[in-house]
């Protein structure tokens, strides 16, 4: 069940991505799913809506209480600003152009630390119990995806989670980005969920603990937990 302060957050981000894409668009703006946020088609809307929904509702049944969490590839800011209304955030992007449009619209809450940049090069990070990573490793090479791995693992508290989202990219999640429009394109992915499953799998157990929407298979929720 989704909470009151999701479908708030939902309702607040919506409106001020809308706002947003009325005066403003790039390319790095599609690449945070600044449009897939705000898109009329209710599919869209459910798919990239409902990642979120689950991953908060995993977070808030397994840890009740506080704890830290990195956002890693933070994007709009959307993610960390659910979520804080109970953990402390670390959100990071390489590049915050979408969150500091974001910025003008929504005041985040004194819980959530933004820090821009490779988080790999920062020192005296602190350890954290959950990195949530939504669709951000599509984007990535090989062994790109291997060096921030490891680096999670290093960041993780012992019995600390990782949870990533990525798109399929099959044929079917293919024709549902035409339908969606020219914004769609994926031409900035480099690899799919699938692939990311299969490389991981090399490192700890991945277990997929959401597959959007079955029996279609658009996007999958996977979970690694740090032994």
């Amino acid at each position: 069940m989704k909470s009151d302060h999701f479908w708030k957050t939902k309702s607040l981000f919506k409106k001020a991505i809308q706002q947003i894409l009325s005066v403003e668009n790039n390319l790095l703006f599609d690449e945070a799913a600044l449009p897939a946020y705000a898109h009329k088609n209710p599919l869209i809307d459910y798919l990239f809506w409902e990642r979120l929904a689950v991953v908060d509702n995993f977070i808030q049944h397994r840890y009740p209480y506080p704890i830290r969490i990195l956002d890693f590839g933070c994007g709009t800011g959307v993610m960390s600003y659910m979520l804080s209304n109970k953990h402390l955030i670390c959100a990071n992007d390489l590049k915050f152009s979408p969150l500091r449009a974001v910025w003008k619209k929504i005041q985040f809450p004194d819980n959530v630390q933004f820090v821009e940049g490779d988080i790999r090069m920062l020192d005296n990070l602190s350890k954290v119990e959950v990195v949530v990573a939504l669709d951000v490793l599509e984007h990535m090479s090989e062994a790109d995806i291997t060096s921030y791995f490891h680096y999670f693992m290093d960041l993780l508290q012992p019995n600390g989670i990782l949870l990533i989202s990525g798109p399929t990219e099959n044929r079917l999640y293919q024709i549902g980005r035409k339908l969606a429009g020219k914004r769609f394109t994926g031409s900035y992915h480099t690899n799919d969920i699938d692939k990311i499953i299969k490389q991981l799998n090399t490192f700890a157990r991945v277990e997929v603990i959401a597959d959007l929407v079955w029996p279609i298979s658009l996007f999958k929720i996977i979970k690694i937990e740090k032994s």
